[in-house]
């Protein structure tokens, strides 16, 4: 059975609610809401009583007029039945009446005034209900090792081939997983996992290495279900820093990355042999560097998003360089090509032709 979330609030409160809901799914944390999770033509009393009691945790968002719904009194008080945790939201400065100081006496109250996923306190509030819910890995794009690389290669009569292009798809693994706590205590901040810990997910991934507030944070190494390897740096849940990443074909990065991409000086070695080192903006060949092709075509030079653009150097095995213009992996532009021979046309190119 799927863990989730239940979101208690007034409906005096329904935008901030629906921001809660909105961030929560972002973040792939599962939640129950009414009244988006009730059925049609059903009762809505027998289904919010059947959802307080399937639900992992009850996130409260307290305000002076949740205080004064009589929906969430009785929510909250069959959450406390059914021994739910709950967690408090404080999203306005009140005073608890008697009934509230009663039921939340021992809680510790959130007080958040910024639904964001970047607000400190909300982050506090994510990591708690991921405490009980679980956490739906984010994997980075690269997750799905072959699948994720797609390769073109074209070659006219002077050998050239086009540059590679890699296409990476993500993928989400289960809900629901575990944690050995066998190397370092949990020292957890209010709710969350800290330290150095392994944790498996259902789908078969497994992390092992720091931890910062239930985040994968700090150096660590990540074993994906599909015979990727991932092991570097992690700032909260993303790669971030230095890292390699190894697929299950050989291929593989080694080098920066920023936001759980490939960002910065990097080297990328494909299954069939060939290479890619240089710069990298977003999981894209961007800015200068040197591609290594297959059959032996050597490309040195501009890239844009991860196609050859701007000037280059074409260098074939045969001996002939090319020097010159690029636009779209084709040559373009002025420029000029020497043969083995020493013989050069030089001029005008457009879609890999001279003009």
């Amino acid at each position: 059975m799927e863990k989730y979330a239940f979101i208690s609030y007034s409906s005096k409160n329904q935008q901030t609610a629906d921001a809660v809901r909105q961030a929560f799914k972002k973040e792939g944390i599962p939640c129950w809401m009414a009244p988006y999770d009730i059925p049609p033509g059903s009762k809505y009393a027998f289904v919010i009583n059947d959802a307080l009691e399937g639900c992992s945790c009850v996130v409260l968002l307290l305000s002076k007029e949740s205080q004064e719904s009589n929906f969430v009194t009785i929510e909250v008080d069959r959450a406390i039945t059914y021994e739910k945790p709950i967690i408090p939201m404080q999203l306005d400065d009140l005073k608890l009446n008697s009934g509230f100081r009663f039921y939340l006496g021992s809680s510790q109250i959130i007080a958040v005034h910024d639904i964001n996923t970047e607000a400190e306190n909300f982050k506090r509030v994510l990591d708690g209900v991921r405490h009980y819910v679980g956490y739906q890995e984010k994997l980075s794009q690269e997750s799905m090792a072959e699948d994720s690389l797609k390769k073109t290669e074209k070659t006219d009569k002077e050998t050239e081939t086009a540059s590679q292009e890699s296409e990476e798809t993500g993928s989400n693994e289960d809900t629901d997983g575990s944690y050995d706590e066998d190397l370092e205590q949990d020292n957890a901040e209010s709710f969350g996992i800290n330290g150095i810990h392994t944790f498996t997910w259902a789908g078969g991934t497994r992390y092992v290495g720091e931890w910062k507030n239930n985040q994968c944070h700090g150096k660590g190494k990540m074993f994906y279900s599909n015979g990727a390897v991932f092991e570097g740096n992690y700032v909260h849940h993303k790669k971030e820093g230095q890292g390699k990443l190894t697929f299950a074909d050989g291929s593989g990065y080694e080098g920066e990355w920023k936001d759980d991409k490939k960002n910065g000086h990097g080297r990328y070695t494909f299954a069939d042999g060939s290479s890619y080192e240089g710069e990298w903006k977003d999981d894209k060949m961007n800015g200068y560097g040197r591609h290594t092709f297959s059959n032996g075509v050597i490309y040195e030079g501009d890239w844009v998003s991860g196609v050859r653009t701007g000037q280059g150097k074409l260098i074939y095995p045969e001996g002939s360089v090319y020097e010159g213009g690029f636009l779209n992996n084709k040559r373009s532009g002025q420029g000029k090509l020497t043969y083995k021979d020493g013989s050069v046309l030089e001029g005008e190119w457009k879609d890999d032709k001279p003009v």
